[in-house]
């Protein structure tokens, strides 16, 4: 059995976490505009990192032969918030030069700048709101480095260096705008897969994480990177492909890594589509959760990874621990809060772990994972209570997209964890990401 950590001490392996990321360093620079389709003046591409982030791989990330993930449910990692932020419809026409925060994610906000409609990225891993990116429909006449003019109706075709971020172009029904993908390998959905295969979307790989020329030659008008790293993109800017930084693998909330759809809505020009979609995502999320409180019990879980004589686990304000209480359970370290992943000798989490009712976790397994398995890396598994009692959980990462699709289906990961810990809810309910292990008679 293989059994990867998602580990956000670095935090490289964030949603992983990106679990399924590695962002490297880019190639030599090339003389500006070979290979690649001319643009107007006024569309502005510039760098939009300008920052460095030590969290999560990704997740993405990508997924390099991985070790234990840490149980960062889906790719990966955060601090956290607990709940919505006090927003409107952020697809209205605001006063000018006023903005409109995302409901959930802290990410992102949309804002009127002169007129202009316009969305600010952020940097997540600041104190401070600093902007890493503006993308501007129009010219806002506005000095700033970070600027990026789209055309007012969007881009057509734009390529993603993470196989996570198709999952927000497939949930808009929106492939047709997809140039090209890195690490084409891992794609588990069906659609993309049979995209990739007829050419309608292009395998990108390259030998470290994006090949250069291959891009190019797809001539996309953005590629979509991970911040994570302070990588160079400088090489694609000089041939007019603007970089735009996603940094949903470090929101603290499922549905602020869901909200990151109505950027792409707002890239492509689908923003009223990205809107009504995310409702649809936040009213199942919510009726789930809302069903989970009525519950009395309260069961206690842990999760994590064992890794070289430590456990590393998320701590209590990260969007893991939100998934737990919104499912009607305690997480057991949720008294942490912290950047990044807790590390604890393993004896200690053994002592822990001994109040705890449920343990969670995610593998890359072939078939399904048994207690023997469990019990086959440590005897000393044996000996705490959610073992003894059957009760662990997993999602197996090789048989479902849980570094894909997951992060658009918030809502059928809350489902499974409530029908998990509290089964008389859900009596007939049919695992999608996570399912209890099987139990030897």
């Amino acid at each position: 059995m293989k059994n990867w950590v998602c580990s956000a001490a670095s935090e490289r392996d964030a949603s992983q976490a990106s679990v399924n990321r590695r962002i490297t360093d880019a190639c030599e620079a090339v003389p500006p505009g070979s290979g690649h389709k001319s643009q107007s003046a006024a569309m502005m591409r510039r760098s939009c990192i300008s920052m460095r982030t030590p969290q999560c791989e990704p997740t993405y990330r990508y997924i390099r032969v991985m070790r234990n993930f840490t149980w960062c449910l889906m790719i990966l990692l955060a601090a956290c918030g607990e709940g919505a932020n006090d927003a409107s419809d952020v697809f209205t026409s605001p006063e000018e030069n006023t903005r409109t925060v995302a409901s959930y994610a802290k990410g992102f906000a949309f804002v009127q700048i002169n007129g202009v409609d316009c969305v600010e990225l952020y940097d997540l891993e600041a104190d401070s709101t600093a902007i890493r990116c503006t993308l501007c429909k129009g010219d806002p006449a506005i000095s700033e480095e970070s600027l990026i003019i789209l055309p007012e109706g969007g881009w057509s075709d734009l390529a993603t260096l993470s196989t996570t971020h198709l999952a927000y172009f497939w949930k808009l029904g929106l492939l047709d705008h997809v140039a090209g993908t890195a690490y084409a390998d891992w794609v588990r959905n069906e659609e993309v897969k049979a995209r990739l295969a007829d050419g309608r979307i292009a395998d990108l790989s390259g030998e470290k994480e994006i090949d250069f020329e291959m891009t190019v030659a797809k001539a996309p008008d953005a590629l979509i990177v991970y911040p994570y790293g302070g990588a160079d993109y400088s090489r694609f800017e000089q041939v007019d492909i603007a970089i735009v930084p996603f940094s949903e693998y470090l929101e603290t909330h499922p549905l602020g890594r869901a909200e990151w759809i109505k950027v792409i809505g707002f890239m492509t020009g689908f923003e009223a589509k990205a809107s009504d979609v995310f409702a649809a995502i936040e009213n199942a999320y919510r009726e789930a959760s809302t069903q989970a409180a009525l519950t009395s019990r309260r069961p206690t879980v842990f999760t994590g990874s064992h890794d070289n004589g430590m456990w590393y686990a998320p701590p209590g304000n990260s969007f893991i621990a939100q998934f737990i209480r919104d499912a009607g359970g305690n997480y057991l370290f949720d008294e942490v809060k912290q950047r990044g992943n807790l590390e604890m000798d393993f004896e200690v989490l053994l002592t822990r772990a001994q109040s705890a009712d449920y343990w969670g976790k995610v593998v890359f397994n072939e078939g399904k994972l048994a207690l023997d398995d469990l019990r086959a890396d440590d005897e000393r598994y044996a000996a705490l209570p959610a073992f003894e009692n059957g009760n662990v959980f997993y999602c197996n990462a090789a048989e479902t997209d849980y570094f894909g699709d997951a992060i658009v289906e918030p809502e059928a990961i809350l489902r499974d964890l409530i029908a998990i810990l509290h089964p008389e809810t859900l009596p007939e309910h049919r695992y999608r990401y996570f399912q209890p292990v099987q139990v030897e008679p």
